[in-house]
């Protein structure tokens, strides 16, 4: 009998059956795979940082613009207190955006886009400044248009680099992406137009003045849809990972409570319903385009499968102690019982297993309580503790 024993594996580092083993190191698993998530970070992360830097740098290009406006107009005495007050405004929100693009490219693009409608106003505000104040001779007034016109082609290329990554996304909005296409297209023709009447003898600054203003408004719509884009990508890029990830990590969580007790699965399945309902409620909102309310209602869900996840993990060992490790310890002490041993043997070996058995009992409080360390700590004990017993019953017979 005590040899039949012996060839069995032993406790937690040989005594636990593979079935257990199997169903231990799933729990452990899942659980540890749910702690390691970042919030809308692993999928396709690349290719939304990729979009992101190219939004942060337009926006770039947009304060550079907006700066470089302000210096003519001030030159010209025109009163710039509005657009140097909303450049002020973007510029932290333009920091913000560079400094997050690395870690969570979803947030850096909405900030990014605040910054870019901030210097657009600028921009939109010196321009009505010039118009209403612009006085200065023809000549200046072509210098300007000049200006003007080449910094809006450059912001015309930079927007259709932008607007080509966000089309390029799987299930991007078919009519954004045609509106954003058109609008990029008649800003380019006015540009155009614009620049070839600049440079005939005798130009039509009215005209010139009217096909610049044309082309920033269809700029202007453009920026809309490059917004109305990036905010349907985050909204994509935040349902798969909820579809494919979070609740695919809460099937598992349920399969893991599955197998506790009846009490216990009874006990956490509330908390998992609950879960599964403020996910599908996060979906809800990132589709209907409130991305706010869908991030809030994905991090609840997220913080009740964290938590049941931490109070199965004790549950689990705590139970595996009790079902697996507890029976191999009363195995033991009937051995000892039926062993032929000396009267010191067996003392030490009766010592030995009720102290496992302390041990056995405090690593299952410990673990019912949270405190892991502490229960691997004892349980290791005790383990160490009945092998030595098994030792001495095998040597003694």
């Amino acid at each position: 009998m005590a040899g039949s024993f012996y060839r069995k594996p032993t406790i937690a580092y040989g005594m636990m059956s593979k079935r257990r083993t199997t169903i231990a190191s799933a729990a452990v698993l899942s659980l540890l795979l749910l702690g390691l998530m970042p919030v809308f970070a692993q999928t396709s992360q690349s290719t939304l940082t990729e979009k992101a830097v190219a939004i942060i740098q337009v926006a770039q290009a947009a304060r550079s613009y907006a700066k470089q406006l302000v210096g003519i107009a001030q030159q010209h005495q025109v009163n710039t207190t509005r657009a140097e007050s909303l450049i002020t405004q973007g510029d932290p929100l333009l920091s913000q955006a560079q400094s997050e693009v690395s870690t969570n490219a979803t947030l850096a693009i909405k900030d990014a886009l605040g910054a870019m409608s901030d210097y657009r106003a600028a921009v939109q505000s010196v321009q009505s400044a010039l118009a209403s104040s612009f006085q200065s001779s023809t000549a200046d007034q072509v210098e300007y248009l000049k200006y003007a016109i080449q910094r809006a082609e450059n912001r015309t290329a930079q927007l259709q680099t932008v607007l080509t990554k966000l089309c390029s996304a799987t299930n991007a909005p078919t009519t954004t992406c045609s509106d954003g296409k058109s609008n990029l297209s008649a800003a380019t023709s006015d540009l155009a137009q614009a620049s070839s009447l600049l440079r005939s003898n005798d130009a039509n600054i009215t005209s010139i003045v009217g096909l610049v203003k044309d082309a920033m408004q269809h700029m202007s719509a453009v920026y809309a849809d490059i917004n109305q884009l990036a905010n349907a990508y985050r909204a994509q890029v935040a349902v798969y990972y909820i579809q494919n990830l979070l609740e695919k990590q809460l099937s598992k969580l349920r399969d893991v409570v599955g197998n506790l007790s009846s009490s216990a699965s009874q006990q956490y399945q509330p908390q998992l319903d609950q879960a599964q309902s403020l996910l599908t409620s996060a979906i809800q909102a990132f589709q209907s385009g409130n991305f706010d309310l869908g991030v809030n209602d994905a991090q609840q869900a997220m913080q009740l499968m964290q938590q049941v996840a931490h109070e199965v993990r004790g549950s689990v060992f705590a139970q595996y102690i009790q079902t697996v490790i507890e029976p191999k310890l009363t195995q033991l002490q009937q051995m000892a019982q039926n062993a032929n041993l000396s009267p010191s043997i067996s003392q030490q070996v009766q010592s030995q297993l009720a102290q496992a058995k302390s041990l056995l009992d405090a690593a299952v409080q410990s673990f019912s309580s949270g405190n892991f360390s502490a229960g691997q700590q004892q349980a290791e004990q005790a383990v160490q503790l009945m092998q030595q017993a098994l030792q001495e019953i095998q040597s003694g017979t």
